[in-house]
């Protein structure tokens, strides 16, 4: 059924959802997206610069200094304490950034444009939010699992709205929890399919760098880093999908859109992962056997010569 509102027909199918998701995505807030992922991913790099710099700074005062007198312990305690500091700094801005990059794909699946600055501002303001709605959901998460596992898994379906509630919306952590679980109701094998798909896909693309990296010729250096960096931003983009689910369901609980019935490819989408994740498995671990045995004979040869 279309939407009366937006001209939308609710899609059940997650290949079609997919596509749709990332189509809205780079259709609306291309830039944003680039430049949030970018961010990111810098920010990462910074924080593992900073784990290095306190490692190497401690290590080299307590090995060159002669007027230095240090224990082995304390050397120990200071970088400890230095790693920490800069995970909890990289901990807290990474919330920001994710919120930021949240809002972005929620505001993509609504065909509404966002600017970087604007979405980090978001970030700011839902911060406090966000941490309290994912502590109480790793915890109820956490103890499902801890009842034979599928409660947990079934915990972690009716929840899956919460980070773009949080984002999108004004709404504190436990209505947003109240909230995902009223959303997913009735759309469970939806959820399941789409992110199926997009974790097959997201595989496929590694397959590739995993290749090159056990072969690891230096020719392949180059493709390797291409390759990387196109995963990582192909991984970023994927996350739209949860977000696209999220805005049709929204759709659907207001009679905007009607839901017709679930598609079976979301059945078939369960099957679809396990074939990739065997497949890819078989696939690096033939690569991964082929490259030890040509070291061992080439270990070989030069004993003879």
């Amino acid at each position: 059924a279309n939407s009366k509102l937006s001209g939308e027909t609710y899609v059940s199918s997650p290949f079609e959802a997919v596509k749709e998701s990332l189509v809205r995505l780079l259709e609306n807030n291309l830039r944003s997206f680039i430049l949030i992922t970018i961010l990111s991913f810098s920010l990462l790099f910074v924080a593992v610069a900073g784990i290095i710099g306190v490692v190497v700074a401690n290590g080299a005062v307590a090995i060159f200094d002669q007027n230095a007198q240090f224990e082995a312990t304390d050397v120990l305690l200071k970088i400890s304490g230095g790693i920490a500091l800069v995970l909890l700094i990289y901990g807290l801005l990474s919330v920001i950034i994710t919120i930021a990059s949240n809002y972005i794909f929620a505001r993509s699946q609504n065909e509404q444009t966002v600017s970087t600055r604007e979405s980090i501002k978001r970030g700011f303001r839902r911060f406090w939010p966000m941490v309290a709605a994912n502590v109480i959901c790793f915890f109820m998460v956490l103890i499902g699992l801890m009842l034979f596992i599928l409660p947990g898994i079934y915990l972690l379906l009716r929840v899956a709205y919460v980070n773009a509630i949080i984002a999108n919306e004004n709404l504190g952590p436990i209505d947003s929890i109240k909230r995902s679980f009223y959303l997913t109701k009735g759309n469970l094998w939806e959820i399941i399919g789409t992110v199926c798909i997009a974790g097959a896909l997201a595989l496929l693309v590694n397959i590739p760098q995993f290749i090159a990296d056990i072969v690891g010729s230096p020719v392949l250096a180059v493709f390797v880093l291409i390759l990387s960096v196109f995963a990582a931003f192909i991984g970023a983009a994927l996350h739209s999908i949860i977000f696209f689910r999220y805005h049709q369901s929204d759709l659907q609980k207001r009679t905007i859109l009607t839901r017709n019935g679930t598609n079976p490819l979301n059945y078939i989408a369960v099957l679809v992962i396990f074939v990739v994740f065997i497949g890819a498995g078989l696939v690096t671990d033939y690569v991964e056997d082929n490259s030890a045995n040509d070291t061992t004979d080439s270990t070989r040869v030069i004993n003879e010569l």
